[in-house]
């Protein structure tokens, strides 16, 4: 049975604590108002995606706190939806705020209690706090311990490749947490790496990430793949031309071409339903990573990756179904990539 919110402010520092609550306490036919804070935006936007799985059939609001002003949060927080029987608001950059914004917004929620907001950022004024006495569920990992913090990322990165059918060994675990300066956009961008790396097991070990990490051609197949899906120069294709493949490598490659495609699909479909903020789509990608693909996409037909896609599925039929020679397979799908990616240039 849930537990109704207490009317008073909670305050946690632990994610186990937070998802505990969470489990006990919500209750998706009444409003909510939580505060998820922390230095690493990956970390937010995981426990933010979490948060939101609690709302059933919500529609899902982002604001700028940078960008907008709290006339702007008040009317979306006050006006109700046609489509949706709830609305949740999600303002990001709340310490980017103005003093003013803060103000305004805490003299708001001290007294108002018909809405569902969390905010999101690195840290919340302590004015805030002082004012804000009811309702509020705070995450703030600012002064998480590093043990707790630890075994939070290893769980995660479990849970991860096990959306792909996978299991990460211990060591590897804990081998990725300590060589990757402790951040996650790091650990995810070798994982994704791995399962495509590892296609065929369902076991991903430390073994399997020397061996990727110490071949310098590995890397050179993973950074081809990028530049055929987002770059698609001149140089990329004829590189990708001139080079033979063995069975292993070719399927290798198509992995990880899909992996960037199905991203690529991803980045065009959101930008042409006019999402404001699509960065929080990709948690698995750096900030600068997200601008590279973006940039490279504006030039392309808006059906390039979807049209592109289609012709990976294409070659990975033939591949099964019939005796063709893998690099003809090969030459046959990256120029129909390459000529979807600069119709009309």
């Amino acid at each position: 049975m849930v537990k109704p919110y207490k009317a008073c402010r909670v305050k946690l520092q632990t994610y186990q604590a937070f998802k505990q609550h969470l489990k006990q306490h919500f209750d998706d036919t009444t409003d909510h108002f939580f505060a998820v804070l922390g230095m690493d935006f990956y970390e937010r936007e995981i426990i933010i995606k979490e948060i939101l799985a609690n709302f059933k059939s919500a529609r899902i609001v982002y604001i700028d706190a940078l960008e907008s002003n709290f006339a702007t949060l008040r009317s979306e927080l006050e006006s109700g939806d046609l489509f949706s029987e709830k609305k949740v608001v999600v303002l990001k950059s709340i310490e980017k705020a103005s003093k003013t914004f803060i103000k305004d917004l805490s003299a708001y929620c001290e007294v108002a209690s018909t809405y569902s907001l969390i905010l999101d950022g690195e840290k919340l004024e302590k004015s805030f706090y002082d004012k804000v006495t009811k309702r509020l569920v705070a995450l703030d990992l600012t002064k998480e311990k590093p043990w707790d913090r630890k075994a939070r990322i290893i769980s995660w990165l479990g849970f991860f490749v096990k959306r792909d059918g996978k299991q990460l060994s211990p060591d590897l675990a804990d081998h990725l947490y300590e060589s990757s300066e402790k951040q996650l956009s790091i650990m995810i961008q070798e994982l994704n790496k791995l399962i495509c790396y590892t296609k065929g097991s369902e076991n991903i070990t430390l073994a399997d990430f020397k061996e990727i990490s110490s071949s310098q051609a590995q890397e050179k197949l993973w950074n081809l793949s990028e530049g055929l899906v987002f770059q698609n120069n001149k140089k990329c294709f004829e590189e990708a031309v001139c080079k033979k493949l063995d069975a292993q490598t070719f399927h290798q490659l198509l992995a990880q071409l899909r992996y960037h495609l199905q991203i690529a699909a991803k980045i065009q479909a959101l930008k042409q339903s006019g999402d404001t903020a699509m960065l929080s789509h990709f948690p698995r990608l750096l900030p600068k990573t997200f601008d590279k693909y973006e940039r490279a996409l504006t030039s392309m037909p808006q059906d390039y990756a979807t049209n592109a896609l289609m012709s990976l599925f294409d070659a990975e039929a033939k591949a099964k179904s019939i005796s063709v020679d893998e690099n003809v397979l090969f030459l046959e799908l990256i120029t129909k990539m390459h000529t979807r990616a600069t119709a009309g240039r």
